[in-house]
C-alpha cells in the first residue's frame, strides 16, 4: 500500500520560483505534481474562491486563454506560462486561483477529486500589486488638500480673533 499522492499546484515566476504576488507587466507561470499520470488538463485562472462544483468561467480568466498540458508518467508537469504581461493602470489587486481541470467527464467544472487547485483554504495569487506611485500620488493629493483646508481654516480663525 503506497503513500497517497497529494495534488500540488503552484504559481511561479519564469525561473520556476514559487510566487504569489505579481506586479504589472509580470508573467504568471504554474507547475503541478501529484495529478493523474499521462493525462490532459486545461489550466484556468479564476476569481478566488473556487469551490467544489463551480463552473469554470472563460470570461473570468484574465489571461484570455486556457492552456492545455499533459502530465508525465508521475502526474507532474513543468512550469508553464499562463498569463503574459499583466496589465497596469489599476490601483487595486484581484485575488485569483489556478484550476488544473482534468479533461474528460466533468470538464469545465471544478471537482476536487479529479482537478488541481493552487490554494484550497486561501488565495492562490494576487495581481496586479499596485505600483507605489499608483497609491502614493492619490494619497499625497488628499493629504495636500487636507493641509490646504486646515491652513485656510486657521487663517480665517486668526482673522476673526484679531477683529475682536
Amino acid at each position: 500500500m503506497g503513500v497517497p499522492v497529494v495534488e500540488i499546484v503552484t504559481s511561479t515566476d519564469q525561473d520556476d520560483n514559487e510566487k504569489d504576488e505579481y506586479y504589472p507587466e509580470d508573467d504568471v507561470w504554474v507547475k503541478a505534481t501529484g495529478l493523474s499520470p499521462n493525462t490532459n488538463y486545461k489550466i484556468w485562472i479564476q476569481l478566488n474562491p473556487v469551490n467544489e462544483g463551480d463552473t469554470l468561467d472563460f470570461d473570468g480568466d484574465p489571461s484570455g486563454t486556457q492552456e492545455t498540458v499533459t502530465t508525465d508518467g508521475n502526474g507532474n508537469f513543468e512550469h508553464k506560462q499562463i498569463w503574459s504581461n499583466i496589465p497596469s493602470g489599476t490601483s487595486w489587486s484581484v485575488e485569483y486561483d489556478i484550476v488544473v481541470d482534468k479533461q474528460g467527464a466533468g470538464e469545465g467544472t471544478y471537482n476536487a477529486v479529479d482537478d488541481g487547485l493552487d490554494a484550497v483554504a486561501c488565495v492562490g495569487f494576487t495581481a496586479p500589486i499596485p505600483e507605489f506611485t499608483t497609491i502614493a500620488i492619490p494619497v499625497a493629493a488628499i493629504l495636500g488638500l487636507l493641509f490646504l483646508f486646515s491652513r485656510r481654516r486657521q487663517k480665517r480663525w486668526n482673522q476673526k480673533k484679531m477683529r475682536r
